[in-house]
Formats: C-alpha cells, structure tokens, sequence
C-alpha cells in the first residue's frame, strides 16, 4: 500500500474544497493512504484562524482526525 504525506498547501487546499485537489486527495484518505505532521496540522490550525467561522471549521477538522484515527 502507498502513504502520501500531506503538506500544509495541500491540505489547505483540500480543506478549502478546490476540485482538483479533493479528487486527488480524497481516494487517499478514504483509503487510509494520507497522513499528515503535527506541524502541518499546527499550521492548519493557524490559517483556519483566519476564518470568522474558526471554532466550527477547527471542530470540523478535528471531527475528520478522529474518523481517519479511528
């Protein structure tokens, strides 16, 4: 099986929905085949801070971490 580690720009860009890359990605993580750093996921954390609706997109992320840990 492939891992793909996943960069800030790309999971930024995943978590911002842009079409091409969700349909790279997506097969990826529905495979269990994506990982990413706790730096990465630092630095998400920071850009999402960016955002008015932060508290919901940060719950939304950490939904999403604990569904590809489980």
């Amino acid at each position: 099986m492939k891992r793909y580690l996943l960069d800030t720009s790309i999971l930024s860009a995943y978590l911002r929905g842009r079409p091409k890359v969700v349909a790279l990605v997506e097969p990826w993580i529905l495979n269990d085949e994506a990982a990413t750093s706790i730096l990465v996921y630092g630095e998400i954390i920071e850009y999402l801070r960016s955002f008015a609706d932060f508290a919901q997109r940060k719950t939304d992320l950490q939904k999403a971490r604990k569904a590809a840990v489980a």
